[in-house]
């Protein structure tokens, strides 16, 4: 189908090219994401491996680091920071809080200040301090 469709209104090489472009943008985007990782989150609490494709950046919170574990769940803490938007089941125990972020569509300034804006905020929550997350 895909093949036709290419055949009958546009050109195989056309979409080949369209797919290389949108490639070389995204892996721009996710390495502009990664250097703002590097740069302002709280690597005692976050940590993150380089997605190899597509426009989504995982980030997993070390949430039994927060100031009210064991007192708060993990669903009440993540609730707290960000909502539980990230996980599709909630009936489905887990141990593990994940933060999604896009690079797909942001303005690449954008990113940059969006991830210094989540760390900041996650340094606030986690009532860390200048000097243990390297701001």
């Amino acid at each position: 189908m895909l093949f036709k469709l290419l055949e009958e209104h546009r050109d195989h090489y056309g979409y080949l090219d369209w797919l290389l472009h949108i490639r070389m943008e995204y892996t721009n985007r996710r390495d502009v994401i990664l250097e703002a990782c590097e740069q302002h989150l709280p690597k005692e609490i976050v940590t993150w491996k380089a997605p190899s494709s597509g426009m989504f950046h995982w980030l997993q919170v070390e949430w039994k680091k927060h100031p009210d574990y064991p007192c708060k769940t993990l669903e009440e803490i993540e609730d707290e920071l960000f909502g539980s938007w990230f996980r599709p089941d909630k009936t489905v125990a887990t141990d593990n809080m994940f933060f999604r972020a896009t690079y797909e569509a942001a303005p690449l300034d954008q990113i940059s200040e969006a991830v210094k804006k989540f760390g900041e905020a996650l340094s606030e929550a986690f009532k860390l301090t200048c000097e243990s997350n390297g701001h």
